[in-house]
């Protein structure tokens, strides 16, 4: 499946990277958010 195949190469924290860059933070937590949700998703398929 497209969502687990995904997952599977996601690594770390999204743009861990730039932390320290205020422009990154409110990309950062969407990505992370993006990623819960996606996880979430793929928790009730199965």
């Amino acid at each position: 499946e497209l969502l687990e195949r995904a997952l599977d190469r996601w690594r770390g924290p999204s743009l861990d990277d730039l932390t320290y860059a205020p422009f990154a933070l409110s990309a950062a937590q969407h990505l992370s958010e993006q990623r819960a949700h996606a996880i979430e998703d793929l928790v009730v398929r199965r």
